[in-house]
């Protein structure tokens, strides 16, 4: 179906009817499907994955290097699986990832330069 065909309806309902964000992808891990089949952690695993994909293609095809941002990765994912997403932002340089629970964050590989910003009711403290 053209984008075309249905852009009278799209001004009708405000809404897109139809282009790449309304496909839907299977991905499958050993031959399972993801969506069905994988735990939450899979799924933030494999999210992040894409994630790292997006950049590393964004950087070779301007020549630039994006920023790279990860939004509450860690919240569903056990200490290995964190560790290592943690460890492989080493490989992006620059990176802004927020976390809900500061309660432990040991999982995360911090080098002498990086630093953990925490805004709590507006109040902002460096880490």
């Amino acid at each position: 179906m053209l984008i075309n065909d249905k852009r009278e309806e799209e001004i009708r309902r405000s809404q897109n009817l139809v282009g790449p964000h309304k496909d839907d992808f299977i991905f499958k891990i050993d031959k399972i499907n993801l969506r069905t089949y994988g735990s939450q952690g899979q799924h933030k695993t494999f999210q992040t994955a894409l994630r790292f994909a997006e950049f590393f293609y964004l950087k070779k095809a301007t020549g630039k290097t994006p920023i790279f941002l990860l939004d509450d990765v860690f919240g569903e994912l056990d200490a290995y699986r964190a560790g290592k997403i943690s460890d492989y932002l080493k490989e992006v340089g620059q990176a802004f990832i927020t976390l809900t629970d500061f309660a432990d964050f040991s999982f995360l590989s911090r080098g002498p330069e990086d630093f953990v910003i925490r805004l709590n009711n507006g109040n902002i403290k460096y880490v």
